[in-house]
């Protein structure tokens, strides 16, 4: 295989990290957002960045981040993009409102992105009044739920991307692309109500986004997992494998590759 020489920049999620440090420090543990991923796409040749944004923050505020970041750590480079879940929404709106100018992006890939909002985060504000953002009509029992509520959680629903979408159009020369995801979640996974909702309301779905929602740009496809496999959330904690992160994402590299990025 043709070794990759470019920037891979992947972009997280809502309450995406880099990596966490815990322990003490004579015995120090490292818990990484793609586990597994970065050292199979350097092996390959690619250089790898994880971004570090705010992990519950705005689009706004976290695609500030990711541009500062970016500028900071590859100053002058043509990067690639690979976002996953809310990262992608991230790096949309950087591209089309901030128009970085300190770098330049070759191409966005977003991984089970809700490009057309979430009707599980839909269900949690109506219910729960999270996403609101302490509006005022609310009952007694969402505004005690309200102390929960944090930026992101409004900037997931159908409703924002619904006027998101036509407000952040696709930059010139940068190639968008995006993979979808769906699994049969199990009754006993956290994502078991999230995944019954969004079914409900879009069909098939990873626990979290449906395909449809996760399609933007040229679509390269449906992978068989839930929306945390695609980050190999599980893959080094003993958990049963059924699906292979790391090849997916070699396999977006050298498609990547082979355009030219």
């Amino acid at each position: 295989m043709t070794p990759l020489f470019f920037f891979f920049f992947c972009c997280v999620g809502l309450f995406g990290y880099d990596k966490i440090d815990i322990g003490p420090p004579f015995m120090p543990l490292e818990f990484h957002y793609w586990p597994g991923i970065r050292q199979g796409l350097e092996k390959l040749g690619a250089r790898v960045v994880v971004a570090r944004v705010p992990r519950c923050g705005s689009v706004e505020e976290r695609a500030a981040a990711l541009k500062a970041y970016i500028e900071q750590v590859c100053p002058g480079e043509r990067v690639n993009l690979v976002a996953h879940s809310m990262g992608g929404l991230d790096s949309r709106y950087m591209l089309t409102h901030l128009k970085p100018d300190k770098f330049t992006v070759g191409s966005l890939t977003t991984l089970s992105t809700p490009h057309r909002g979430s009707p599980f985060m839909d269900r949690c504000r109506d219910v729960f009044g999270v996403g609101r953002l302490n509006a005022e009509e609310t009952t007694y029992f969402q505004r005690l739920f309200s102390v929960l509520d944090v930026p992101a959680y409004k900037n997931l629903t159908t409703e924002y991307l619904a006027s998101f979408n036509p407000q952040t159009p696709n930059v010139e020369g940068v190639s968008y692309y995006s993979v979808g995801a769906a699994y049969p979640v199990s009754a006993w996974s956290p994502l078991r109500i999230p995944f019954e909702i969004t079914s409900k309301a879009e069909g098939p779905n990873d626990g979290l986004v449906s395909i449809e929602s996760a399609k933007w740009g040229k679509y390269l496809g449906t992978v068989h997992c839930d929306h945390w496999d695609l980050v190999n959330t599980w893959g080094v904690v003993g958990k049963w494998v059924h699906f292979d992160a790391v090849h997916l994402y070699l396999e977006v590299a050298t498609k990547l590759n082979r355009d030219g990025h």
